[in-house]
């Protein structure tokens, strides 16, 4: 065991995709069901677009496989192989997403300054496992992410077009609403 412990999790595995991207979607179709006329009536199309696509996009981070780096540290009488693949967004929590089709594979791996880590132990009777381990590891990672950027591409590019839809619904509620008014020909009230 290490000599710092950090939060570790396993790659690609922790959280579906399928449910994040369904949660998102729920989010956005409670916001505008949910929110007073008075501030739907606030903002215009576009803000909406530009706020609620900032905010349910989902980030596919950079991942830097080719400044990948190593590093050791010994413990007792145990080499640990700490590989580190630096990437470039915030979205760590891309990193536990579990896509539909996938590797039947995962590893533990931990985040330490934008850099996503994880170890390979050495074995005294085969000199070549640790070079052999993380090539694995590194490729496995590597189809792991080609699996879940397919499944969030679709879903990021749909974006706009489900918050236009939802905007459209709820901006026909209110003018559905006014409509019913304006022919009830009543105060909206109490008289005086």
């Amino acid at each position: 065991m290490l000599k710092k412990s950090y939060c570790k999790f396993k790659i690609f595995e922790t959280n579906q995709l399928d449910n994040e991207k369904e949660s998102k979607k729920r989010e956005i179709e409670n916001l505008f069901k949910n929110m007073s006329e008075e501030d739907f009536l606030d903002k215009t199309k576009d803000d909406y677009i530009k706020e609620l696509k900032s905010k349910y996009l989902i980030e596919i981070p950079t991942i830097n496989f080719g400044k990948r780096y190593v590093n050791t540290e010994e413990v007792g009488d145990t080499d640990y192989y700490i590989f580190k693949i630096p990437f470039d967004g915030e979205n760590t929590e891309y990193f536990k997403f579990s896509p539909g089709s996938k590797l039947n594979w995962s590893k533990e791996v931990y985040i330490i300054n934008h850099d996503l880590c994880f170890e390979v132990i050495e074995r005294k009777n085969d000199p070549n496992y640790v070079e052999r381990e993380s090539k694995q590891i590194f490729e496995n990672i590597k189809t792991q992410k080609d699996y879940v950027d397919k499944e969030i591409e679709p879903y990021n590019n749909s974006l706009q077009k489900f918050i236009e839809d939802e905007y459209d619904k709820r901006n026909q509620r209110v003018s559905n609403r006014k409509n019913t008014l304006k022919t009830l020909d009543l105060p909206t009230e109490r008289p005086e």
